[in-house]
């Protein structure tokens, strides 16, 4: 994928989730934070793209969906504004995961949360892709998909 397709996409990132109605949820018990599609391609890998946050791409460069490992105990640590953020998952979806019950609360937080997860990978692109958004270097971290 070319650099400037890739940087948009990022750029674009909150408004391909609310296009394609992504669903957050929080697994209480791993301390993940997944906005995604329904179901996610079987084709997509997890790319790495900043310390915190994981996308879901597939091999055509589509996005399908965000991973935050650690979300209270490290995301929030460093992003106080989220600091309710995993609360608001009250609505039990599994054993562990939760999604929000509350429409509401899920647009207060979901559309910056976006803009926050852009912001780190662009501060953390610095460190791994030495100031670029390569998405052909970010794919030498990409692991295959949990979803």
């Amino acid at each position: 994928m070319e650099k400037a397709k890739f940087t948009d996409l990022i750029n674009r990132l909150s408004l391909i989730a609310e296009k394609d109605k992504w669903v957050p949820k929080y697994d209480k018990n791993l301390d993940y934070f997944y906005w995604t599609k329904e179901n996610i391609s079987r084709s997509a890998l997890l790319l790495q793209v900043s310390h915190e946050a994981s996308l879901y791409v597939t091999p055509g460069g589509k996005v399908e969906g965000v991973l935050v490992e650690y979300m209270r105990d490290n995301f929030v640590a460093h992003n106080a504004s989220y600091a309710g953020f995993v609360d608001q998952f009250t609505k039990k979806v599994d054993e562990s995961t939760y999604t929000i019950k509350n429409k509401k609360a899920a647009e207060k937080y979901l559309f910056a949360f976006g803009e926050s997860i852009r912001a780190d990978i662009y501060q953390d692109a610095q460190e791994i892709c030495k100031g670029d958004l390569d998405f052909d270097d970010l794919l030498k971290y990409a692991t295959p998909s949990k979803g």
